[in-house]
């Protein structure tokens, strides 16, 4: 007996709806999953910074967390990355993001990566200060939401202990 039959409906053509949720010819709604679904995380914190540090040391520290996430997140069986970027930031910045400041070269960082194989993509210089904000927004495929925080946590942690200072806010 077919899900039509059963509920009293005849038997129809399921591919027609096929990638959303449609109305049926019998009344109700069914959801047509249309292949991998997202995951979709984000995570704001601050971190703390110490003084001193260069543009490139601050730099090549937020390519490594992004690295470390992007393996991490690999290793747990993720299949596509939709993207995974975001912002450090000066926190009395309110910035989202490091936008038109970062491209002039004094409003923070931005990062980008859109794939396991291909780089890195940051902009921006680090204004100074002991505290910044870090804003990470990911879309990824075929991981659940938990293993993508815990990999952002464990990247965040390798994060913090190669550039915050012992005076700075955690």
């Amino acid at each position: 007996m077919s899900a039509g039959e059963r509920h009293g409906a005849r038997p129809h053509d399921h591919a027609r709806h096929v990638g959303g949720e449609d109305e049926c010819e019998h009344g109700h709604a069914h959801r047509h999953e249309d292949g991998p679904q997202p995951t979709v995380y984000a995570l704001r914190t601050d971190i703390g910074v110490a003084a001193g540090l260069t543009d490139d040391a601050l730099g090549e520290a937020l390519s490594a967390f992004v690295r470390a996430l992007v393996a991490g997140l690999e290793r747990h069986g993720c299949r596509l990355i939709g993207h995974v970027k975001g912002a450090f930031v000066p926190p009395a910045s309110g910035a989202l993001y490091a936008g038109p400041g970062a491209a002039a070269g004094r409003g923070g960082f931005a990062f980008n990566v859109t794939s396991f194989k291909g780089g890195v993509a940051l902009r921006g210089a680090w204004p100074g200060g002991v505290t910044a904000q870090l804003t990470v927004n990911a879309i990824v495929y075929g991981v659940a939401v938990d293993v993508v925080e815990s990999e952002t946590l464990d990247a965040l942690a390798e994060l913090r202990a190669r550039i915050s200072s012992p005076e700075a806010p955690e």
